[in-house]
């Protein structure tokens, strides 16, 4: 189980208490007795925003314990109007607990009153999930339209088209998924959502056209929000990983190219979301400045990707 959680936030702290400020740092710091150390500071200056702010990150741990109830009793003792990502928290344990409605509401107050656009960009997501649950599929695919057209899509492009994709899909409107779909496949050509979307293409192409009943298996991409820093195994050696391919041979052509490129490379399977994908790293590699070398040489041919400890 995790250590430790580190988790990060803007507010300003212009005419705050110092010492206060300072101890909620030291807080965050911490790496033994997270919880009792929050909740003693939190309930001893629970009228400060700093106690406040301690509420929201007890909140946010239970929430990574899918310890939801706990988690919406923390979120409640936060009353300062200025803590606005209460509502961005709020809004992931109602789509936990499957209160769509509530979801959707939450959503769109944290979008009325945050500046954060990387949460607000979340947050369009997590309104369009909520549609998307109640099988309203028009209005999820509106919600992510909107979200196209705004100055907020930034990070999560690729997601945005696998989900518009998916709406569509639902709609019968099979052209329009397949649209989508390869437009995943252009922004972000060997990303773990683009094998999605290979698949999703092979099974229109397969079916010519989809009756609702027979794609069950298709659901709303979630996207990770809550972002951990565990430990890096000492044992582990680093990897570039450059591709995650739904058909294997795919995955063996770009084995194949490194090999022509003179990196060594591995190949291994995972199950993302019930589909198996077919993973090529380039790797070992020594340290991450020999990484970084490796990174830019490929990125001369189009080739992007993450580092991955195995």
């Amino acid at each position: 189980m995790m250590k430790h959680l580190i988790l990060f936030f803007i507010f300003s702290v212009s005419g705050l208490c110092a010492d206060l400020a300072q101890e909620f740092t030291n807080l965050k710091n911490a790496t033994t007795h997270i919880n009792d150390s929050y909740l003693t500071f939190a309930e001893n200056n629970s009228e400060h925003i700093w106690g406040q702010l301690a509420f929201l990150e007890l909140a946010k741990i239970n929430i990574l314990t899918e310890n939801f109830n706990k988690a919406n009793d923390y979120l409640v003792k936060i009353t300062l109007p200025k803590i606005s990502e209460k509502y961005f928290w709020e809004t992931q344990i109602n789509l936990a607990q499957n209160n769509y409605r509530e979801a959707i509401i939450s959503a769109q107050k944290f979008i009325m009153k945050s500046d954060d656009f990387d949460k607000i960009e979340i947050a369009y997501f997590f309104i369009a999930e909520g549609y998307f649950q109640q099988k309203m599929f028009k209005r999820a695919l509106n919600t992510l339209e909107s979200l196209r057209t705004s100055e907020y899509i930034k990070n999560e492009i690729p997601f945005l088209y696998y989900n518009m994709g998916n709406c569509y899909e639902f709609m019968g409107s099979f052209s329009d998924a397949d649209n989508c779909y390869k437009k995943v496949k252009q922004v972000a050509p060997h990303s773990d959502v683009c094998s999605l979307a290979d698949e999703r293409i092979f099974q229109l192409q397969k079916n010519n056209s989809l009756k609702f009943e027979e794609k069950p298996e298709i659901k709303f991409e979630k996207i990770e929000t809550l972002k951990t820093k565990l430990p890096i195994p000492t044992d582990g050696k680093i990897y570039y990983q450059i591709g995650a391919f739904g058909v294997e041979k795919n995955a063996k052509n770009m084995w194949k190219k490194m090999k022509d490129f003179k990196l060594n490379s591995i190949m291994f399977t995972k199950t993302k979301n019930g589909t198996k994908l077919f993973v090529v790293a380039v790797g070992p590699i020594e340290n991450d400045l020999k990484l970084k070398e490796i990174s830019d040489q490929l990125k001369q041919i189009n080739i992007n990707g993450n580092r991955i400890v195995r």
